[in-house]
């Protein structure tokens, strides 16, 4: 194509700004894209983090970018900002809680923030966010760092402590007893909380000087069935059977256990069928369990998991996030852990069972009925070993692929594709496991990025499209046209008032959706209520 053709409102390069465009940025790779609003990039920053490189920025830059989006959000709107947080920690909507506990440290510190009363708020709803002990640990590990100790953020976590039910309190610091290098008894004696009553007296003297003989021989009162006398008769008990015997009358979790019992299959039934093991730390440890032949064949315990990871409403109050399930169903499968020499051979039915549970862990989806277009980037900087997302062993457009499967399979008219400086067939089928996703994606080739390309070849192949979803980190720059503009040229060929929406799948600044645009959407991926918001906007439900 002519240069001079290749410049101007209707066609330009990707590496231009689009003329009378004031609205672009240039991303990290040399393209010009649209730069997020500050509430849709902090969504970005709480619901995916930033724990890995990208391909063009370390984390420390990103980390960088969204503390300085974080830090106008609360310039903005505290009120708003405080809210945001809560509203995706409490509701799951993220794949960890980390990202909204720092957030909510840095909203409760004076390093940015003189606002006493704002500082003071975010302290207000840290049980909210910082809902179990391990949550704790980690917020007081990222406000120290950022401030220190003061009386608002002292009184805060005082209330952490105290406003907690005995028995629920009791469970957290068992559980959670150190994390971050940071000790339950460190932040107790830190906040120096004052105990309502003898109960959380004993509890709060536990968790700093712990129990001789003679304490565990006459326990305080109102400790006597607790999850505190559980962990120390377990941690005194001379056989295996008194062990699980603790396990069952107390609930104990498994961290509460000496070590050496925790090769007993007996143990980890117990555990399971006492309803000792939440969800999350089941789904954890499934690759242990089998490799101690407790999950092997067809058995109750094995009928047990199973019903257990495919109870939707089990999942929904266990907050389990779809991303953790992904990490753990590709683990299970593969038969061996990331890290360490632990192998397993995986049972048959806990791996269906398991692909089952990734697609309840999402919000419900009405299908749209549209003609969907899934596109999924596998450029090189969505398959580069720094694009591991929060530090597993899930690239990005590993993740992007498992996440369209949700569309793939709800909506009837679909087709996936894969594009980096080309488009083509992705070769998923609606019955695939998520093994054989993450498999079938890793042999596609990478290359530069061009996200135009959806939406020019389905222009040039007459190929009706309702809906373009594009999954990306939106770091495109290799095509002689904008993808808005694409979009755009579509719709005219076409005569179809076709939607665009972009999946963000890094926590970066940048979207290729022309924001002036009421026919295009960002999304965050990996937000649970994604794939609903998906269909809705493609329906035209909102």
């Amino acid at each position: 194509m002519s240069v001079y053709r290749n410049y101007g409102q209707k066609q330009t390069h990707q590496q231009i700004p689009v003329p009378g465009r004031t609205d672009q940025v240039e991303n990290r790779a040399g393209g010009y894209v649209f730069k997020l609003d500050l509430w849709k990039q902090l969504d970005r920053f709480l619901i995916l983090g930033n724990e890995a490189n990208s391909y063009y920025a370390n984390k420390e830059e990103l980390m960088f970018e969204n503390v300085k989006c974080l830090a106008a959000c609360v310039d903005a709107d505290p009120q708003r900002t405080i809210a945001r947080i809560v509203e995706v920690s409490d509701a799951g909507l993220a794949i960890k809680n980390e990202p909204a506990l720092f957030a909510l440290a840095f909203c409760a510190a004076p390093i940015h923030n003189p606002d006493n009363a704002t500082r003071k708020l975010a302290m207000d709803v840290l049980p909210q966010v910082a809902r179990t002990g391990t949550h704790l640990l980690h917020f007081v590990a990222y406000l120290d760092n950022l401030a220190g100790w003061g009386r608002v953020r002292q009184t805060g976590v005082q209330k952490w402590f105290t406003e907690k039910k005995p028995a629920d309190l009791a469970y957290q610091v068992v559980k959670y007893q150190s994390r971050d290098q940071w000790a339950m008894a460190d932040v107790l004696r830190l906040a120096r909380p004052t105990p309502p009553d003898a109960v959380y007296d004993a509890i709060f003297k536990w968790v700093v000087d712990g129990w001789e003989d003679e304490t565990f021989a006459a326990p305080p009162e109102g400790l006597v069935d607790s999850v505190i006398y559980g962990f120390e008769l377990a941690k005194r008990a001379p056989t295996e059977a008194e062990v699980i015997d603790a396990v069952v009358k107390y609930r104990l979790p498994w961290e509460a256990l000496p070590t050496q019992h925790l090769k007993s299959p007996e143990v980890w039934a117990a555990l399971l069928s006492s309803g000792a093991l939440p969800l999350t730390a089941m789904l954890r440890n499934l690759g242990r369990m089998t490799s101690i032949g407790l999950l092997e064949g067809s058995t109750a315990i094995v009928e047990l998991v199973t019903a257990r990871l495919v109870n939707q409403e089990y999942i929904q109050k266990s907050r389990l996030h779809p991303f953790a399930v992904l990490v753990g169903a590709t683990t299970y499968a593969a038969g061996k852990g990331v890290r360490g020499s632990l192998t397993w051979s995986p049972n048959v039915k806990i791996n269906a069972a398991l692909n089952e549970t990734f697609y309840l862990a999402f919000q419900n989806v009405v299908p749209a009925g549209k003609r969907f277009m899934l596109c999924l980037d596998v450029s090189g900087s969505m398959s580069w070993e720094g694009s591991l997302i929060n530090n597993t062993h899930i690239h990005a457009r590993e993740a992007a692929a498992a996440m369209a499967m949700v569309t793939f399979r709800t909506e009837p008219e679909t087709h996936v594709m894969a594009f980096s400086r080309r488009l083509h067939e992705a070769d998923l089928k609606r019955d695939d496991d998520l093994d054989t996703v993450v498999h079938k994606i890793n042999r596609m080739g990478a290359g530069g990025t061009d996200c135009s390309l959806p939406m020019v070849v389905a222009k040039n192949d007459r190929k009706a499209i309702d809906t373009f979803v594009v999954y990306t980190d939106n770091e495109t720059w290799a095509g002689n046209i904008h993808p808005f503009q694409a979009l755009k040229q579509y719709r005219d060929a076409m005569g179809i008032d076709a939607r665009l929406i972009v999946v963000g799948m890094v926590a970066t600044q940048f979207s290729i959706a022309d924001p002036t645009d009421g026919g295009m959407l960002d999304v965050v991926g990996f937000d649970t209520s994604a794939p609903k918001l998906i269909s809705d906007f493609a329906g035209e439900r909102f």
